[in-house]
């Protein structure tokens, strides 16, 4: 009986305590974060070596006065040489108060196998949780 009620006591705590760890994580996300990246196109056929270039918009929540820092990183298919595909972004930082906008420069190169490649788009603010965007690369057959 003694445990039915400590069980009683403990349960009837929980919603009075609730849990630390999830109204931190939604505090940061919501607060320091709340970083939205959008790419325009969101998929690109790529030609081997011609540049084709993506618009990478990050929108800022409303009173965000914080640099963004922009870096981007190629994937390749299984059995791909990575280093086949590039791909560079432009501003590396964006201001406060700035248009948010930068250019995504993605090459193929002439050796670049055939697949689906990915270049994965990081936005880090000074504080809080980064944002990531995937862009579709496809590599055609020659």
């Amino acid at each position: 009986m003694r445990r039915f009620w400590a069980g009683l006591v403990v349960l009837g705590l929980v919603p009075l305590t609730g849990c630390p760890s999830k109204t931190t994580s939604a505090k940061v996300n919501a607060n320091k974060g709340g970083l939205k990246l959008t790419a325009s196109p969101e998929e690109v056929k790529l030609v081997r070596d011609a540049p084709h270039k993506v618009e990478i918009t990050v929108a800022r929540p409303d009173g965000f006065t914080e640099e963004v820092k922009l870096a981007v990183k190629v994937s390749a298919p299984s059995g791909k040489k990575k280093e086949s595909v590039t791909a560079t972004i432009s501003p590396e930082t964006l201001k406060p108060g700035g248009d948010g906008k930068a250019t995504l420069t993605v090459t193929a190169a002439e050796n670049a196998g055939e697949g689906e490649y990915k270049a994965t788009v990081e936005a880090m603010p000074g504080s809080g949780a980064p944002a990531r965007l995937d862009v579709k690369l496809t590599v055609p057959k020659p």
